[in-house]
């Protein structure tokens, strides 16, 4: 879609200036999408205002759930008021993390704030899929770090796996393409994130038996 469009958001829903059903828009056949834009930065202001602030998200689409396999949520690594919404509503959370001891030392904070979140709302945490990101065997920092996250956190992580550093993801964000429409079928970064959707769809479709 057109990003630079003004477009309705959450923020639009939540407010309750349009329904859910406006502020969808269909990609592909089987895929809708409700778009984000700076309009969001506001719903941190909106939902402050609001009864039941930490169910929004639930109240909002729980009269859609039955229309799909999956709804999935692509959110920045923070704890909003947005995003306790979506930790609390996922059934499956899927974190993605850099091989870089920074990226290291910033989940260790993010794994302990969520912790902390669900201990406080009493509510029992979803499943957890940790994803190795931008890993390189030749750089000794991403091996070290991809060392650590298997030490401290292979519950999490699928074995013997990463997604390996690859200029096709600069390129797809670029081209506002996915990956299969314009990556060739040797493509490292088209074959990682087959691998890990596959691995991700089989986790989600347990859950939802």
């Amino acid at each position: 879609y057109d990003g630079s469009r003004d477009l309705y958001t959450l923020y639009d829903v939540i407010s309750g200036n349009v329904s859910l059903k406006d502020a969808t828009r269909p990609i592909y056949e089987g895929l809708d999408l409700i778009p984000a834009n700076l309009s969001l930065t506001k719903i941190e202001t909106l939902l402050n205002e609001l009864p039941k602030r930490e169910e929004r998200i639930q109240i909002a689409l729980d009269p859609v759930k039955p229309q799909y396999d999956f709804i999935v949520f692509d959110t920045n690594p923070t704890i909003s008021h947005l995003n306790k919404n979506i930790i609390g509503y996922a059934d499956l959370l899927n974190i993605v993390v850099e091989t870089q001891a920074y990226a290291l030392n910033g989940l260790k904070i993010l794994m302990a704030d969520l912790a902390s979140f669900y201990q406080k709302m009493q509510m029992d945490r979803p499943e957890y899929i940790l994803i190795p990101n931008k890993y390189e065997d030749r750089a000794s920092n991403s091996v070290e770090s991809m060392s650590a996250l298997v030490e401290y956190y292979s519950e999490y992580i699928k074995p013997d796996f990463a997604v390996r550093k690859s200029e096709d993801f600069n390129t797809s964000a670029k081209m506002s393409l996915p990956l299969p429409l314009f990556a060739r079928t040797n493509s490292i970064a088209l074959e990682d994130l087959i691998e890990i959707s596959l691995y991700i769809l089989e986790h989600a479709t347990q859950k939802k038996a």
